[in-house]
């Protein structure tokens, strides 16, 4: 497999002011992953990061998938081994810390 020379690398890390959509848990679809043009249910939660990308909100317990707005579409590439798309569980009198990573590199 090639290496990319990283004189010519054009990937970047950075972090982005965006909203995370939460919904029920949602199993993963090969006619839509990653990118969604709509949700694939309804949002129970809409919470904006800053520009800093960090991101913050109090939820019920339970199970959630979690979609990031990435330009017209809704992102989320996790898929655990059930079948679920990032999958967030909330459980009571818990803090979760979760890091969503868009990656559009092509390999």
């Amino acid at each position: 497999m090639p290496t990319m020379d990283p004189a010519t690398q054009t990937c970047k890390t950075e972090c982005i002011r965006t909203e995370l959509y939460l919904t029920a848990a949602v199993k993963y679809s090969i006619q839509t992953h990653p990118y969604y043009s709509n949700l694939p249910a309804p949002a129970l939660n809409i919470i904006t990061s800053n520009a800093n990308g960090y991101f913050e909100s109090i939820c019920p317990s339970g199970l959630y998938s979690v979609f990031i707005k990435w330009n017209d579409a809704y992102y989320a590439q996790n898929i655990n081994a059930d079948g679920f798309v990032n999958l967030l569980e909330i459980t009571n009198d818990s803090i979760v810390k979760s890091d969503f990573i868009i990656d559009e590199a092509v390999y």
